[in-house]
């Protein structure tokens, strides 16, 4: 069951056993400026929750891909547990990971890794592997293959940040981040059952927080002025937009976005 709980920026609203469903699903889930801090978490489905501007310290986190899509922001993770299957491409959760190995890491593993979380402290969200591995190479004058090596350490035990590691470094390493270039207004190719049409979505996107709601809104819209059923599905909001939409007869399972936005 989707809950949605939100505090305010100067009283965040402390999380209590009664906040919670009894069947443990708070898939696609709303936190904005809620204190979990030392919660056990580990029993409850986090999948595609986003979880902002809060405080998870010494939280635990649930395994089995269980935070598979959920996004956090600006959240404090610090001693929180933190599964090993966890997603790579969670900013919030690589940094504490990297955090919580430092102390165990010597020479170029903790030079790498303190570097990391130096950039991620100075650049934030915008920052990937790829801008990682570029400014280890950059400032200790190594190879790509001579960085994984290092970093292997870092991420041991963690399947997901090792395949993510290797594949990064077997591309094309460049300070240019992902999203460059992309903003509220950028066209989204939205499979049609007739094909496909770039769309703007900056009505939906600006200043939203939810992307829960941003979807929903997006396949009544089309609903309402069209008379077509989509789905759609918004992997972030920040730093920059992630948005797919798709006809309800092209979407294939209930992860059918998973192949372009992995978890």
């Amino acid at each position: 069951m989707r809950t949605v709980l939100q505090g305010t920026p100067t009283r965040y609203r402390r999380l209590r056993a009664g906040d919670l469903p009894a069947d443990r699903d708070l898939r696609q889930s709303y936190w904005r400026y809620v204190d979990f801090a030392s919660y056990d978490l580990s029993p409850y489905d986090l999948t595609d929750t986003d979880i902002l501007d809060c405080k998870g310290a010494g939280s635990i986190l649930p395994d089995g891909d269980r935070t598979d899509w959920l996004i956090s922001r600006r959240t404090d993770w610090t001693g929180a547990v933190i599964p090993a299957d966890v997603s790579s491409y969670n900013h919030d959760f690589v940094n504490e990971v990297t955090k919580q190995r430092i102390p165990s890491l010597t020479g170029t593993s903790l030079s790498i890794a303190q570097g990391a979380v130096a950039q991620f402290a100075r650049d934030g969200y915008w920052i990937s592997w790829r801008n990682l591995y570029h400014e280890a190479m950059t400032r200790l004058g190594i190879t790509a293959r001579e960085a994984y090596t290092a970093t292997r350490d870092v991420f041991a035990g963690r399947p997901r940040m090792l395949a993510r590691l290797m594949e990064q470094m077997t591309s094309r390493i460049t300070s240019l981040s992902p999203g460059d270039g992309i903003t509220t207004a950028t066209p989204v190719k939205v499979k049609l059952a007739d094909g496909t049409e770039p769309t703007r979505f900056d009505l939906f996107l600006t200043n939203a927080t939810d992307r829960y709601l941003v979807a929903r809104a997006i396949e009544q819209a089309y609903l309402t002025n069209r008379g077509v059923e989509v789905v759609a599905h918004v992997g972030q909001l920040e730093p920059w937009p992630d948005v797919q939409v798709v006809a309800r007869t092209r979407a294939i399972g209930e992860t059918w976005f998973a192949g372009s936005w992995p978890a």
